[in-house]
């Protein structure tokens, strides 16, 4: 993670090894979309900032060639 504005404590941290609430690996799950589509949808669960409970979330990532 290069930089992660809410949960600070993940800035310069591998990101591999992070699942959401469901089990997911989701950065794990965005660079295979990544990898295989250049870019696409990801569902995970995640709880949203000040709270303790996860909700279901969807993100777009898409392959930024310069940053590989």
């Amino acid at each position: 993670m290069l930089m992660q504005p809410i949960k600070q404590a993940l800035n310069g941290k591998p990101l591999a090894g992070i699942k959401g609430a469901d089990g997911k690996a989701l950065f794990v799950a965005m660079v295979d979309v990544v990898k295989k589509q250049g870019g696409g949808f990801v569902d995970y669960m995640w709880a949203n900032p000040g709270k303790d409970s996860a909700v279901d979330k969807v993100s777009y990532v898409k392959e930024q060639a310069d940053w590989q």
